[in-house]
């Protein structure tokens, strides 16, 4: 069996197909949003899983295109539901699609405030300073906190 067979085989094992019109939901890595496989060969690094089924059904993906779910479903590898584009179609899709929904306030990865804290911020008559110092952030923090510049979701 060669290593193409071998990688396709571990592939296909870890997909529930359907009918041909359905999504083929990859079970390859829980938890990530889109699904890798491990490649074969020295290097053995990760695949996304839309990426190689498209490259087993149709060979190379041509340099500068990417490979673009045309069910808006990251977790599909039908390859009827799959189709080559640019960075910039695939953007466009996602803000047709409404998905770009980035998180703000206490919900972003890198925030530095709780919602109670923001809450306690807005509600506090200590200075700018001292808030900044018993929060750990800017002064200039606190002002935006304040102002409803920043965490414009708590209420």
């Amino acid at each position: 069996m060669t290593k193409t067979a071998a990688l396709s085989d571990r592939f296909w094992r870890k997909v529930a197909r359907s009918g041909p019109a359905d999504c083929w939901e990859s079970a390859a890595t829980p938890g990530k949003r889109y699904p890798e496989v491990r490649g074969s060969g020295s290097s053995g690094r990760m695949l996304k899983a839309h990426r190689l089924c498209w490259e087993l059904h149709n060979g190379p993906i041509p340099e500068g295109l990417v490979v673009r779910h045309r069910c808006d479903n990251p977790r599909c590898v039908n390859p009827a539901h799959l189709e080559l584009g640019t960075q910039a179609d695939n953007v466009r899709d996602r803000e047709e699609r409404g998905r770009r929904i980035a998180p703000r306030g206490a919900a972003h990865g890198r925030a530095r405030l709780t919602v109670e804290q923001v809450v306690a911020i807005r509600e506090s008559g200590a200075t700018h300073l001292a808030l900044a110092a018993q929060y750990g952030v800017s002064v200039s923090a606190i002002g935006k906190v304040r102002n409803r510049q920043t965490y414009q979701e708590v209420a």
